[in-house]
């Protein structure tokens, strides 16, 4: 999913409800919870 995608189903779930949980956002959009830090994978 790109970014433009992303924005998109954003935009969807706010027009659809008056607040969306960031929980929410992490399961609609596939959001990863941590970023490997650098260096990790040396």
């Amino acid at each position: 999913m790109d970014r433009t995608e992303r924005f998109y189903k954003i935009s969807e779930m706010l027009r659809a409800s008056k607040g969306v949980s960031f929980a929410t956002l992490q399961a609609k959009l596939q959001v990863l919870t941590k970023a490997p830090k650098l260096g990790e994978f040396q």
